[in-house]
């Protein structure tokens, strides 16, 4: 090939074999790679602790993960934030799972099931929600509805992406933008560049994300 774009996550071995048919190779996604290609990525690690600085900010201390762990720095981000505002890391508010809405969906119904049934099951289920990306957000709304859960009034939920989806969702929902058509133009154009001499050394390119506020969050009422 003449050149190659890999998006999003990346295995070392998938890796190694696109480098074994193309020398110009370009990453981009939200999870900063450490070997020497072109790079333009939006930091998911810087975004993943804004959307807990903004719960924070709006008092929720007991706030849940749901989404991948193994190499995600939306979850490094999510925890080095609670540890940085000196907020309780609860085992049973960390859901692992697939971050699609079915994943969220399951992951949803397991977080209100983590808590043992009790009179004071409401107050000790944690009041908001950080989801990885918008369709795992998408899913644990489903399964707060079915339950009776009511967002944002009982759990805030706020995500990563910014997809279309968050202005079809009930309640809208509050995302981090991720300007994936931007991260798309760019790379293409840093790999025709690096194709035709531009440029030799590595580039990484970082682009901003910006938190868009809709309906799904609310300031925690003591």
């Amino acid at each position: 090939y003449d050149g190659v774009i890999v998006l999003r996550r990346y295995s070392r071995p998938l890796l190694s074999q696109i480098k074994g048919n193309s020398r110009n190779i370009v990453y981009t996604g939200l999870n900063p790679i450490g070997d020497p290609y072109d790079q333009v990525v939006c930091d998911g690690y810087a975004a993943a602790k804004a959307a807990v600085r903004y719960l924070h900010l709006l008092g929720h201390g007991g706030i849940g993960y749901l989404g991948e762990k193994t190499e995600e720095v939306r979850y490094s981000g999510y925890y080095d934030a609670m540890q940085e505002f000196r907020l309780p890391l609860r085992r049973e508010y960390i859901i692992e799972t697939e971050q699609s809405m079915q994943g969220g969906y399951l992951a949803g119904k397991k977080i209100l099931t983590a808590i043992p049934a009790s009179s004071e099951a409401v107050a000790t289920r944690p009041t908001a929600i950080f989801c990885a990306n918008d369709s795992t957000a998408v899913g644990a709304l489903k399964a707060f509805q079915e339950n009776g859960v009511q967002v944002p009034k009982e759990i805030s939920v706020i995500s990563i992406d910014n997809t279309d989806i968050c202005q079809l969702s009930s309640p809208m929902l509050t995302s981090i933008h991720i300007p994936k058509e931007d991260l798309g133009k760019i790379s293409v154009k840093t790999l025709m560049d690096r194709i035709e001499g531009g440029h030799t050394l590595p580039m990484k390119i970082e682009i901003p994300f910006t938190l868009v506020v809709r309906e799904s969050c609310a300031r925690l009422e003591l």
